[in-house]
């Protein structure tokens, strides 16, 4: 919120020391992983040099770092200065007004893969309407495999998620009608043609389905789970 932006202060180092041993390294450690080290490699590369110098002089050792620890270890041994960087970086830039442009960003993206859906992929074949992320979760019609028709997908150059990548042991199969699409990369023309493509090969499934039946050349679900809508996990479909 703007309060809280408007509120935020970075806290000195001797306030994160504090924190560190009055929490305990594991706390420190874990605010590290979740909010330092995902901005470390682009936001303060000058951490991860310094870690790497640390590490071959010996230095690194103040911190309590083994000599042989890779460098997100050593990061993660030494926290307080990308704490300090990202505690500035959130103070001091307009990274709100970044997230704003972030947002029309894939809201553009999504809403071209969700157009071109609804244009190009066949009758029976639904999928779920993201309102955050960057993905949408495909149901194909009954009697296809997502898994299997990877392969064909992927000649006709566009690819996807199998659904079964989302599920465990026997569970695996509830995905097998299902697909995973994401939109956070391509721009909305390629997203569009990249739909076509994939419809292309859906359609081409569902005739061989037709005209051989299944098991017959056609992607088709292990016997007795075809599948409901039932079985995916997300909300409303379109």
């Amino acid at each position: 919120s703007s309060r809280w932006r408007e509120s935020w202060v970075a806290p000195s180092k001797s306030a994160i020391f504090q924190a560190r041993v009055r929490l305990g390294f594991e706390a420190v450690e874990a605010l590290f992983r979740r909010v330092a080290r995902p901005l470390a490699t682009t936001d303060t590369p000058g951490a991860r040099l310094g870690g790497r110098v640390g590490q071959v002089s010996g230095a690194a050792e103040a911190c309590g770092v083994a000599s042989g620890m890779v460098l997100g270890e050593a990061l993660a041994r030494c926290p307080e200065l990308v704490l300090l960087a990202v505690s500035a970086y959130l103070a001091e830039q307009p990274w709100w007004d970044q997230v704003k442009v972030f947002r029309e960003l894939y809201r553009e993206r999504r809403d071209a893969l969700l157009d071109a859906m609804a244009a190009h992929l066949p009758a029976g074949t639904t999928w779920t309407v993201p309102d955050g992320g960057f993905y949408s979760w495909v149901r194909l019609p009954e009697g296809l495999d997502a898994t299997t028709m990877l392969a064909r997908a992927v000649t006709a150059r566009v690819a996807y998620v199998p659904g079964s990548a989302f599920y465990a042991g026997d569970s695996k199969e509830l995905g097998r009608r299902s697909l995973r699409l994401s939109y956070c990369y391509p721009d909305p023309d390629r997203i569009r043609e990249g739909v076509r493509r994939l419809a292309s090969v859906v359609s081409g499934e569902l005739e061989l389905l037709a005209t051989f039946g299944p098991g017959s050349g056609a992607s088709s679900p292990a016997p007795g789970h075809g599948g409901s809508p039932s079985d995916v996990p997300g909300p409303a479909t379109a």
